[in-house]
């Protein structure tokens, strides 16, 4: 009988531990679906809370990228920002040319600093780790001679562009309350400067090299092919008269003042001249890219130089070193093709940006007169007018206005002549230092032919 009141309360037992873990499993259950309810009902109110704050960013982002901030004109106008803009005239509308520009130039930059980085690692790149430093302190010397030479003589617009942001950031501390004397000495913003373009040399220098090696490969193989050798040459000389354009005695002035006999107006007249040169850029940058392919061809090339050469040497080779000292060159080419387009599209968009930002036109050399520039005072006078926008809250609109204002006062610093002073100095010392690194490749191949 014992063991029968055992099992029975075992039974039991079993029987309460059963419920008791249903029990807790049920209220287990149960809590779950009001963690569930209670996180959708958080869902919905911070779907709601979500809209809405996309809904002030857009209309605050809008406010701020407004034609108003980066284009001139009349209300409702704006200038074209790019081939869109230019075939289908829009209003009140972001314009992205410059955003996407910007954007462009600086994986252009870190493309160009991570190969130069490349050669300040390892012990086996001396030779190009001095090479680097020894040109960007030439470059460095040759940008504080090229900041210091009379605007007559070298038109780049730092001169107009200091005086320009002197006053305008003087007359902005004034209306801060703050007193200034000047944001700062000419000589340290010219410094500055002359460093940037120091380094900027320095990064050309290689993929100026390596371009000249291609181009001297490229008469050595296609040297009975003579339409291609001319156009080779034209594309390898154009940085020439690209530079040539900013000397203002062989350019401006014997294009726009020079009365030639037998007529009663100069050739060109400004507005053309700006636009013509702006032209002439994208035409070389264009020439040099089409002529790519031939180029990579060329130093595909290397690969049956390298087997001649070997041909002749004495001693023996594995297959191994030899399969590897072929394929290296394949493995190269993503370097060279960044090393040769890469410093194209730096002259590119820096052309880009020099005819966005200092109001020049592409038509100007059809139209022949430049588009006016528009007011500071008619600018902060017009900010709170550009913000129309409906059912929005009041708040929202406040803070775009004030953010507006805000970049109103920063538009009115930077004004156009600031930008064609800087970006004219970019647009031109990236096509110096185009010209200058390839020319110094050139002179080192007409010597050492062998390397």
């Amino acid at each position: 009988m014992k063991p029968l009141r055992e099992k029975a309360g075992m039974r039991e037992r079993m029987k309460e531990a059963r419920s008791a873990e249903g029990k807790r499993l049920i209220r287990e259950k149960e809590r779950e679906r009001e963690r569930e309810r209670e996180r959708e009902r958080e869902r919905g109110r911070g779907g709601g809370k979500k809209e809405r704050r996309g809904e002030e960013s857009q209309t605050i982002w809008r406010a701020i990228m407004s034609d108003r901030f980066w284009g001139c004109g009349k209300p409702g106008e704006q200038k074209a920002g790019g081939v869109y803009n230019y075939l289908y005239p829009i209003k009140d509308e972001i314009n992205l040319s410059i955003l996407w520009c910007v954007v462009v130039l600086g994986f252009a930059f870190k493309v160009l600093l991570s190969l130069w980085i490349q050669y300040f690692k390892g012990e086996e790149s001396v030779g190009e780790r001095s090479t680097c430093i020894v040109t960007g302190f030439a470059y460095l010397l040759i940008a504080m001679m090229v900041l210091i030479v009379d605007e007559n003589k070298l038109e780049i617009g730092l001169e107009k562009a200091y005086t320009s942001f002197n006053h305008s950031a003087s007359r902005f501390l004034d209306t801060q309350g703050l007193s200034s004397t000047g944001p700062a000495s000419k000589i340290v913003l010219k410094f500055f400067l002359a460093i940037w373009c120091g380094l900027l040399g320095s990064l050309f220098t290689f993929p100026g090299l390596r371009a000249s090696k291609m181009h001297w490969d490229t008469l050595r193989y296609y040297k009975d092919n003579k339409l291609l050798v001319l156009i080779a040459n034209i594309s390898y000389a154009s940085p020439l008269l690209l530079v040539s354009l900013w000397i203002t005695p062989i350019s401006r002035d014997y294009l726009t003042v020079r009365i030639f006999s037998g007529m009663t107006a100069p050739l060109m007249t400004v507005a053309r001249f700006e636009s013509l040169r702006l032209i002439i850029i994208v035409i070389t940058s264009l020439l040099k890219i089409v002529l790519m392919p031939i180029y990579l061809q060329s130093y595909l090339n290397l690969a049956i130089q390298r087997l001649e050469i070997q041909k002749k040497e004495a001693g023996r080779i594995t297959n191994v070193d030899l399969q590897a000292k072929i394929a290296a060159v394949y493995y190269y080419l993503c370097v060279v093709a960044l090393q040769f387009v890469v410093p194209i599209i730096i002259c590119l968009f820096f052309t880009f940006l020099y005819k966005t930002l200092g109001g020049f036109t592409w038509e100007g050399i059809l139209k022949g007169t430049l588009e006016e520039e528009c007011p500071a005072d008619e600018l902060s006078k017009s900010l709170s007018s550009t913000v129309n926008i409906d059912n929005i809250d009041k708040t929202v609109v406040q803070t775009a206005e004030e953010v507006q204002l805000a970049l109103g006062s920063l538009k009115q610093i930077f004004t156009t002549d600031v930008y064609r002073g800087v970006l004219g100095l970019a647009t031109w010392w990236s096509c110096f230092a185009l010209l200058s690194t390839s020319a110094m490749g050139m002179f080192y191949l007409s010597y050492f032919s062998n390397i």
